[in-house]
């Protein structure tokens, strides 16, 4: 899975979106919403959990890694016509889709977990 900045991940998160840092502290988690970016989990202090994420010097080099969004087959659709790839979980599979030229089947559409690929 691709990892991000803390510059990356504050273009690339979206509302009720969550995050997790790898470097240099695990178990840290934010979320961003309507407010802002949220720390929900903090391993170094309790203080900032349900606060603004601050751009500590820790935070600023950070590395982070995005929670898969889930979306809808229609928008998967959509973000396959833009050339994005799409990642479709359905009975216990993972198949990550690059085009609308890829078969996909009719029960994924319908049951399948479909996710932009990050």
């Amino acid at each position: 899975m691709k990892t991000f900045t803390t510059a990356e991940l504050l273009d690339n998160l979206e509302v009720g979106q969550k995050a997790e840092m790898i470097s240099p502290v695990t178990d840290v988690v934010v979320e961003r919403t309507v407010y802002g970016i949220i720390v929900r989990k903090d391993a170094m202090s309790t203080k900032h959990i349900g606060q603004n994420l601050p751009l500590s010097p820790t935070v600023l080099r950070a590395t982070w890694r995005l929670e898969r969004k889930l979306i809808s087959f229609d928008r998967a659709i959509t973000h396959l016509r833009k050339g994005e790839k799409v990642v479709c979980e359905y009975d216990g599979q993972i198949v990550t889709y690059d085009s609308l030229d890829d078969i996909i089947f009719i029960a994924e559409a319908i049951d399948g977990k479909w996710y932009l690929e990050q």
